[in-house]
């Protein structure tokens, strides 16, 4: 249903993205929800974290006490996208590529986070950024972030809210691809 859509014109994107916001409230409402857990596959081998959005140093430390080597490419400080994608089984001792592109020069005082531009983003990948922020999220309507405040670069104390309207991919947008 989900992947082949038959009502109106939409998309499966489209269709699930209200899903998700559901199970996401849900999630993110959850106590010890900024614990991390190692997650063990097989035998010397684990899942690979995901550390797209993390600075560089975060990530290389994340992917360290995984087990695993990092490995940087580009200028910046900010991790854009990484290979083996996250959740891939990988052994321990393998090597995961970081591309690093420039991020926000400033810098949180302690207690306090710094709120990321989400403009454009999944609504999913708004919400895991602000997680990783430490900063809760209020979510209108599904599919990209159309909108949110406070603007991005604004200081917040860690645990505030965040505001965040989303709306849909526009049909021409998905026609032109």
């Amino acid at each position: 249903m989900l992947d082949h859509p038959r009502e109106g014109p939409q998309t499966g994107g489209l269709a699930s993205a209200p899903i998700f916001r559901e199970i996401a409230k849900k999630i993110y409402g959850l106590p010890n929800r900024w614990a991390t857990k190692q997650v063990l596959a097989q035998a010397g081998r684990i899942t690979v974290p995901d550390v797209i959005s993390m600075t560089a140093d975060v990530a290389l430390q994340s992917l360290a006490a995984r087990g695993y080597q990092g490995d940087t490419h580009g200028v910046g400080t900010i991790v854009r996208s990484q290979v083996p994608s996250p959740g891939t089984v990988l052994p321990r001792g393998g090597k995961v590529q970081l591309d690093l592109v420039e991020g926000p020069t400033a810098i949180a005082q302690p207690g306090f986070a710094v709120v990321p531009s989400l403009l454009g983003l999944p609504m999913r990948r708004a919400v895991s950024m602000l997680a990783l922020q430490h900063l809760d999220i209020a979510l209108s309507g599904s599919g990209l972030v159309a909108a949110q405040s406070p603007a991005p670069g604004t200081q917040m104390k860690r645990g505030s809210r965040v505001m965040v309207r989303c709306e849909p991919r526009s049909l021409s947008l998905l026609n032109r691809n």
